[in-house]
């Protein structure tokens, strides 16, 4: 998820914490019963979706993102909308669980610079 801090900052971290859960909800609701959903920390998510290529994983993430535009947040009776971006990168025999994940958060923070880019 986006901007986080700005939600605790601005709204309070029990708007944060709200969020959190949306969007948890949001992926979850997506997703198969084979793949694996977990917080990394802060407002960052890891989905693991085995037997998924990486076109099917980004139609996926897009996917996600779709629905959340769909169900914003809604904060004391108006919306608020949550923004997410994402880094996919596929867990090769040669790398490790950690080096994979390092080369999907880099992934994530050009996505999310784009992003901002873009507004």
């Amino acid at each position: 998820m986006n901007d986080l801090k700005v939600i605790n900052d601005t709204m309070g971290h029990k708007v944060g914490d709200k969020a959190l859960v949306h969007i948890a909800k949001v992926m979850l609701s997506n997703l198969r019963d084979s793949d694996i959903i977990g917080r990394l920390g802060g407002d960052e998510f890891g989905i693991i979706l085995p037997k998924a290529n990486e076109k099917n994983a980004a139609a996926k993430a897009e996917q996600i993102i779709a629905n959340l535009e769909k169900k914003p947040l809604i904060i004391d009776g108006k919306n608020t909308p949550l923004k997410m971006a994402y880094g996919i990168y596929p867990l090769h025999s040669d790398l490790s669980p950690d080096q994979a994940l390092d080369h999907a958060d880099k992934k994530m923070y050009s996505h999310k610079k784009n992003m901002k880019n873009e507004e």
